[in-house]
């Protein structure tokens, strides 16, 4: 709605289906504009499908989404792109598993690596999608391999690697990840700001702590008064960030 609203201030007129089929018209040609449509189209499915929750052309969304990835995927089929979009097809097919093969095969080291941020992306979804499906030491890895890969907010990795390790039943290693957050959120900051996730995860520190200390504790080893996991109150976060993202969409 908001972007529809922008879209008439300035004098455009919008047409929403007229627009899916240019994009469709054009995602079915051989030239490059056939894939900038096809990355369009792509994210406009997996926006509708994450959006909705139930959806009753679940099944035609995700059959147009894969058709779209088949194609693109036949000219250009190292792409990571087009991997990651497999891979969201299967996750949202409810088919994580075989969504984490996929994103697995795409790091290999023997796959062409066209750019550091493609397969960062491959990096996160498979992180993501191991926490949903409870594994968490790979889980966990991932994360922390994003830490060795991307400068954003190293705090929020460490409390979700964690909140894995507080799962696995680990609490001296997760009391240590926990123990370096602090230190990792002053060091990075974006405009001399805490990010809205490590503004929760301090006040979750500062909460977990009081609480520790509250009952006794000797306000060291201060993990085991955590009783919803890190990880999955990230995970909630997350969710409901993108929600609340793609409803102007």
């Amino acid at each position: 709605m908001l972007c529809r609203g922008l879209v008439g201030f300035f004098g455009f007129k919008h047409d929403r289906k007229l627009a899916l089929r240019a994009l469709a018209l054009s995602a079915a040609k051989d030239d490059v504009h056939s894939v900038f449509a096809g990355l369009v189209l792509m994210t406009y499915h997996g926006v509708v499908l994450l959006l909705s929750g139930y959806q009753a052309n679940e099944e035609k969304l995700l059959k147009e989404y894969k058709d779209i990835v088949d194609r693109i995927e036949a000219r250009y089929p190292a792409g990571a792109l087009w991997i990651l979009n497999r891979a969201k097809i299967m996750r949202m097919s409810y088919d994580a598993e075989n969504a984490i093969r996929v994103l697995q095969d795409g790091l290999k080291p023997g796959r062409p690596h066209s750019f550091a941020q493609a397969d960062m992306l491959l990096i996160f979804e498979l992180a993501w999608t191991l926490l949903g499906q409870r594994r968490y030491q790979e889980a966990a890895d991932t994360f922390m391999k994003i830490t060795e890969i991307n400068s954003w907010s190293h705090g929020t990795y460490y409390f979700i690697a964690a909140g894995c390790y507080i799962a696995l039943g680990q609490q001296d290693k997760a009391q240590g990840m926990l123990d370096a957050i602090p230190d990792l959120i002053d060091k990075k900051k974006l405009s001399g700001k805490d990010l809205p996730t490590e503004v929760f995860i301090k006040k979750k520190l500062a909460f977990y702590k009081e609480k520790h200390t509250r009952r006794g504790g000797d306000g060291v080893k201060w993990v085991e008064v955590v009783k919803i996991n890190p990880a999955e109150e990230i995970a909630i976060c997350k969710t409901l960030h993108n929600f609340s993202d793609t409803t102007f969409l």
